[in-house]
């Protein structure tokens, strides 16, 4: 008989935690990415192992096409226009991070709903023709969400309250 191939092993079950910085839309903005309240500018994300090991970490500025960073968002995300000149736009951006969070058996983590809001609208607006884009959201997770029903609060937690109610250090 011949040799049984080598059984194929799936990957391993993993999560990827995302976390995105947004200019601000003026009232005549608005009407460019309907849904939205600005650009993405900062994408972060890390990537998880079954066990929620640290595995890897993404993080790329993004060029925003309609908007600018104001003082306000300046002083609260530390990213000023300088540092989004050279930045690639956020198809690409999203393009890198596909690739880098790789395929398999993954799901996506994000506190509160405007993040994953803030991608389908810039799908929406900058990437209509990439139907690919749009399947990559099936994943998500909203963990504010499934933090509110567990302590059966009526009103969103933020992620820096729920961190000291766990007894964390918010970082």
């Amino acid at each position: 008989l011949p040799k049984a191939s080598k059984k194929y092993k799936a990957p391993a079950k993993r999560y990827v935690c995302i976390d995105l910085e947004m200019t601000e839309f003026t009232a005549s903005q608005r009407s460019c990415v309907p849904g939205a309240n600005g650009e993405v500018i900062h994408f972060g994300a890390v990537l998880l192992d079954e066990n929620y090991n640290l595995l890897s970490e993404f993080s790329s500025y993004v060029k925003p096409v309609y908007s600018s960073v104001t003082p306000w968002i300046n002083q609260l995300t530390g990213i000023s226009n300088q540092k989004l000149e050279k930045a690639d736009d956020f198809i690409t951006v999203f393009d890198k991070f596909c690739y880098w969070r790789g395929e398999g058996d993954i799901t996506t983590f994000c506190w509160s709903n405007s993040d994953f809001n803030q991608l389908w609208s810039e799908f929406e607006a900058k990437g209509k023709h990439r139907y690919d884009l749009f399947a990559t959201l099936q994943d998500f997770v909203d963990l504010q969400d499934i933090f509110g029903k567990l302590i059966s609060s009526k009103t969103s937690v933020g992620l820096e309250s729920a961190m000291r109610l766990l007894q964390m250090e918010y970082k």
